[in-house]
């Protein structure tokens, strides 16, 4: 598996703007993470392994993983996250015209269709462990978050009972003092 060495920047181009990396392969991918959602990464997925068993022209792509410490360095990488994401191959852009387009596409009805159905299998064995990660993370977060939330409102809770508490010893000292000025006042010590 490639590993993402350097992020580049974002594009521009797309619904998820996705990062422009470098991979320890010193080549450069358009990589989305878990910002553009598991979901999206599963479509590219299927639609790049459907494209490829049809025989349309699409850019190289694979999973890469992106470590950990990559991403915590900047906080603007925190939408790529570690873990394993999709790229695909970073290309000069060409126009794609019709004549381009392989001939056995004119064959979907049938052989298009039987390519698409043994596509399934070899699809849903490589996403399976990592819709599972994805799963397992998601969880993970999930639980963490609700753990960090309790915290801080036991923190909260605390903090309001010890200010309540100083408040009270506060007005208790107040009028302690009164009475010793009130005293003192009647002793004629000032």
């Amino acid at each position: 598996m490639i590993q993402v060495v350097e992020i580049l920047g974002r594009a521009e181009q797309g619904m998820t703007h996705p990062f422009i990396c470098r991979g320890d392969d010193d080549n450069t991918y358009f990589v989305k993470g878990i910002g553009a959602g598991r979901r999206s990464q599963i479509c590219e997925w299927v639609a790049g392994r459907l494209a490829l068993d049809l025989g349309l022209p699409i850019a190289p792509f694979k999973i890469v993983d992106v470590p950990e410490e990559l991403v915590a360095v900047s906080p603007d990488c925190r939408e790529l996250g570690a873990g394993p994401a999709f790229d695909s191959l970073r290309q000069t852009i060409m126009e794609l015209n019709y004549a381009m387009v392989p001939n056995k596409i004119h064959i979907i009805p049938a052989k298009g269709i039987d390519n698409i159905i043994g596509a399934y299998q070899p699809a849903f064995v490589e996403l399976h462990p990592l819709i599972s990660y994805s799963l397992h993370r998601s969880a993970d977060f999930q639980r963490l978050d609700r753990e960090a939330r309790a915290t801080l409102q036991s923190i909260e809770d605390r903090a309001n009972e010890f200010t309540a508490q100083m408040t009270s010893y506060e007005q208790d000292a107040r009028r302690v003092l009164e009475e010793i000025r009130n005293v003192a006042a009647e002793e004629g010590v000032t």
